[in-house]
């Protein structure tokens, strides 16, 4: 999906989802975003995606596992 907002010139591309109306959606939203960000100044929103907050738990969980395998064993 593609949209531009012409008065400023923003341009979004989307194409996450095999939906058009969800790509359409998310595009709106990302374009709604940009224009806020750029024309009124507001700070730009960070939106995690199903795959990025999975990502992340991943990531977390192997650091922790990582941690824990690098304790000194107070055991003797």
């Amino acid at each position: 999906m593609y949209l531009k907002h012409v008065p400023s010139g923003i341009e979004v591309k989307c194409q996450r989802e095999h939906s058009r109306e969800i790509n359409r959606f998310l595009a709106r939203r990302e374009l709604c975003d940009l224009y806020e960000h750029k024309v009124l100044g507001r700070p730009l929103l960070l939106r995690l995606t199903k795959e990025d907050k999975i990502r992340k738990r991943k990531q977390r969980k192997a650091r922790r596992q990582r941690a824990e395998g690098e304790k000194p064993s107070t055991e003797s």
